[in-house]
């Protein structure tokens, strides 16, 4: 089990202008946030990217499903989309990542045995566990429970468990409630 501190929790924000807002209301205590110039592609699949060498990667950030091409599925950077053919650049990958993003688990079956997508493609890479979107979701809905999440995580709280407290933990609005039973785990 990846023990969280508060130093290991962290949020990293790639933002753009439409995801401004909700990353800004999700910013946590002692967290790190990449914004305009930092939420480049380049900068994120760079060997010395610092959002990729923490043990715990969350994205606020809108995200968009290609079914016609999983991998060009993508998380949407100031600069423009960051695909999963991007992440397959990268030379090792966050232990857990967060996507707040929508569609952000969605992946596509690819010739006979095979699922390709954004989740897809960081568990290849050897990430553990990946919170992630299934649908579009409400930004208003999603800051407060990614909020619950992520203290859940910082008070020891796999990342599963975690993720069924906070569901657990949300109020009877029904976009509240879509939004909390929009998100997943995959991996530990």
């Amino acid at each position: 089990m990846l023990q969280q501190t508060d130093n290991d929790l962290r949020i990293d924000v790639a933002i753009r202008a439409g995801a401004k807002s909700k990353a800004r209301r999700m910013n946590l205590e002692g967290a790190s946030r990449v914004e305009s110039e930092e939420s480049r592609v380049g900068v994120a699949v760079g060997s010395r990217c610092e959002v990729f060498l923490q043990p715990s990667m969350k994205v606020a950030a809108h995200g968009t499903f290609r079914a016609d091409s999983p991998l060009f599925s993508a998380i949407e950077l100031a600069d423009g989309p960051l695909t999963g053919y991007d992440l397959e650049r990268l030379d090792r990958a966050p232990h857990q990542v967060i996507l707040s993003s929508c569609d952000s688990a969605l992946s596509a079956p690819v010739g006979a045995d095979e699922l390709l997508g954004l989740t897809s493609a960081l568990i290849s890479l050897g990430t553990a566990g990946v919170v992630a979107s299934v649908v579009p979701v409400s930004d208003p809905a999603t800051v407060p429970f990614m909020l619950t999440l992520h203290r859940h995580l910082r008070n020891g709280s796999r990342l599963a468990e975690a993720l069924t407290l906070a569901r657990h933990a949300v109020g009877p609005d029904f976009a509240a409630r879509s939004t909390a039973r929009s998100f997943i785990a995959l991996g530990a």
